[in-house]
């Protein structure tokens, strides 16, 4: 197996906080995932349409959809997610004895009206304060635009004037108008 993280990409991780890995899924395997999400997506579907209601949560029906600890519903992101390639990356990017913590897949189609609201990963969670430092990897499943994504990165540089923004009910929310937007594309 060839390593992902290459020494440019380790650098790139520690000076900025961020790092972008292209192409660890080969394209049989980025097909079947996108099934398996397709299918995550008609069983939460399924389920509202049981309870007869358009939303859980901040899921909302049809938009966007927050699936959490998808490894555990199938075997396939299991084997995803333990496999050499993550480990190798996590093991370079942080440490070897990294552990799991969060596992939660969001899906969103396009849709402007179910965008959500800017934040950090690390201001959530029941997490020691300060944390350890840890990873939030985004697999791109399809081609996605700039106008579509509004994904994005914030270089260190701004994370250390900003801080760590914890997350608490009722807290006023911060428009923060820095950081990188990532428009990335699916390999096929």
């Amino acid at each position: 197996m060839t390593r992902p993280v290459t020494p440019d990409i380790q650098k790139k991780f520690h000076d900025d906080g961020f790092a972008i890995i292209e192409n660890i899924l080969d394209p049989a395997e980025l097909q079947g995932y996108r099934r398996v999400f397709d299918d995550l997506v008609v069983k939460a579907d399924q389920n509202m349409e049981a309870q007869g209601v358009e939303n859980q949560g901040i899921t909302l029906k049809g938009k966007r959809y927050f699936i959490g600890f998808p490894c555990l519903k199938h075997e396939a992101l299991k084997r995803a997610l333990f496999n050499d390639t993550m480990a190798s990356i996590v093991s370079d990017l942080l440490d070897p004895t990294a552990f799991l913590y969060w596992d939660q897949c969001v899906i969103k189609y396009k849709d402007e009206k179910s965008s959500f609201a800017w934040h950090q990963d690390s201001g959530y969670g029941p997490v020691e304060r300060p944390h350890r430092p840890y990873l939030t990897c985004w697999l791109a499943l399809d081609d996605v635009s700039v106008e579509m994504a509004r994904f994005g990165c914030c270089p260190m540089e701004s994370i250390q004037k900003a801080g760590i923004i914890w997350s608490t009910p009722g807290a006023k929310k911060r428009k923060l108008e820095w950081g990188i937007t990532v428009p990335r594309r699916a390999r096929r």
